[in-house]
């Protein structure tokens, strides 16, 4: 359970870097990757039970981010009800997978 507490530390950190207003440029509109995303990898867990953002949302949002997109049968808060499939998505992106 530790290992996965620090996991999800490491990964709720970058999410927080890379939302940073200067992480993301200043025009990320019209379905643009801002330069500094340009060529990287992004993966979109979409939450099939969210009640908060639907799932076609989801999907429109991940299209348009150009993301790899794996959908988990949870809630919300994916991370904290599904952690293993989490994981494996990390896993599957830290191989270089699509």
């Amino acid at each position: 359970m530790h290992a996965q507490q620090a996991l999800l530390g490491e990964v709720l950190e970058v999410v927080r870097r890379e939302l940073l207003p200067e992480a993301l440029g200043r025009d990320h509109g019209g379905g643009q990757r801002p330069e500094g995303r340009k060529g990287k990898r992004s993966f979109y867990i979409v939450a099939t039970d969210d009640r908060m953002i639907p799932p076609p949302a989801q999907h429109a949002m991940s299209k348009r981010a150009g993301s790899t997109v794996v959908e988990v049968k949870a809630s919300r808060a994916v991370y904290e009800s599904q952690p293993s499939a989490v994981d494996s998505v990390i896993a599957r992106a830290s191989r270089g997978e699509r």
